[in-house]
């Protein structure tokens, strides 16, 4: 903690550095925490920075997991950055109407905001709880994730597991993922992410300096949707159909649904697992439940058929309860329904004139999508799919 109450009752913030002069003066007042009123210890050793904490036998509900050095850092050097640009800002307060205690809590523009800089996993029952707390408190929690956390895969691929899935915010058609880096100083912002898989995720990464950064970029809301790794993502898709022939099970519902339908895993269409607008919703890979729409609604289709959206609805949230496609946990991020990626998979398969609108809910087959016969085949239609996506997405 860095903060607490002395003896008059007065919020005092503990400086990032006591003067070794003025430490015994420090260690003989006595403070107390804000929120259970117990007494605390000031710590002022040589590894953390200052801070007071608990003593064992406490039972404050406010308290949460221990505090590394680097948490500490971190919460004041943001504290520090808010303060520096003239944001309204409060260090640590205690939220008795919901039994909270934000790292920081800052006012703009009439809404408050609660700042949770995470540095150690915690559950996801213990993060969502907390979200919810603050959202029904009228309170809008942003979570900035501690650099360190994030495993970078190559120049524009992470890795992120479903924890840190729960930071993402801003809006299903660009969102971001804030991180800090303390010791340097520097925010740092993965956006948009365009997630592949469970874990594997695409965005670019904005290096912020907090020096010549202002807070407000944390509120900024995006609704354009944008994509800037086609070769990346064909790349892993390549390398996805490669890697699946020597892993596939039948004992796996997807792939156990290929080998019913005729599907060779190597061949399934390009057409299916291509990114789209909004699948950040959807925790399945594209090529799993863009391949369930293929299979259960598109396949059997001869040219000129029609399907209707009503249809694809049903059987995409048939395969949802069944367990055979999953949605992603977002809890910062409002709208929250996967048909948004459906419908924008339906209009790019429009545009690449495997489809053809046939009046409202309505599509028609107009080619049929079918898997290559020989490798030949299947090296001239991807190229001709990728060049096809790569116009339309750079337009």
């Amino acid at each position: 903690m860095l903060t607490a109450r002395d003896v008059q009752g007065k919020i005092i913030t503990i400086p990032e550095n006591i003067p070794k002069e003025r430490v015994v003066e420090w260690q003989t007042n006595h403070y107390y925490c804000p929120c259970c009123t117990a007494e605390l210890i000031l710590k002022a050793g040589q590894i953390k920075i200052p801070h007071f904490a608990h003593k064992k036998t406490s039972a404050c509900t406010a308290s949460s997991e221990p505090e590394s050095e680097y948490h500490l850092l971190g919460k004041l050097k943001l504290f520090q950055w808010f303060v520096n640009n003239h944001i309204e800002t409060e260090m640590e307060p205690y939220l008795p109407e919901i039994r909270k205690r934000p790292d920081i809590l800052i006012y703009y523009k009439e809404q408050s905001y609660a700042i949770e800089f995470q540095c150690s996993p915690i559950s996801e029952e213990v993060f969502l709880s907390r979200t919810k707390s603050y959202q029904e408190a009228g309170i809008k929690p942003i979570w900035i994730l501690a650099e360190k956390r994030i495993k970078r895969k190559k120049t524009r691929q992470y890795s992120l597991s479903a924890f840190q899935w729960l930071f993402a915010m801003n809006t299903v058609h660009s969102p971001m993922i804030f991180t800090f880096r303390p010791d340097e100083q520097k925010l740092y912002m993965l956006e948009p992410l365009t997630p592949f898989s469970p874990r594997t995720t695409f965005s670019q990464l904005a290096v912020l300096p907090l020096s010549n950064t202002l807070p407000q970029i944390l509120f900024s809301t995006n609704k354009t949707w944008k994509f800037h790794f086609i070769e990346e993502w064909r790349a892993q898709r390549k390398s996805w159909a490669i890697h699946s022939v020597k892993t596939a099970k039948q004992s796996n519902p997807f792939f156990n649904g290929l080998y019913q339908n005729g599907l060779s895993p190597a061949w399934i269409p390009s057409e299916i697992g291509l990114p789209v607008e909004g699948m950040v919703m959807i925790e399945t890979s594209a090529v799993e439940w863009q391949g369930w729409i293929f299979m259960d609604c598109l396949q059997n289709k001869e040219i000129g058929s029609r399907v209707y959206c009503s249809q694809i609805y049903h059987s995409f949230q048939r395969r949802i309860t069944n367990g055979q496609i999953r949605l992603r946990t977002l809890p910062m991020i409002s709208v929250k329904n996967p048909f948004l990626a459906v419908d924008a998979y339906l209009i790019l398969l429009v545009k690449l004139e495997i489809l053809e609108f046939g009046g409202k809910g309505i599509y028609l087959i107009k080619n049929k999508l079918n898997p290559p016969t020989s490798s030949i085949e299947y090296v001239q239609l991807e190229s001709s799919i990728y060049s096809k996506l790569s116009e339309m997405i750079l337009l």
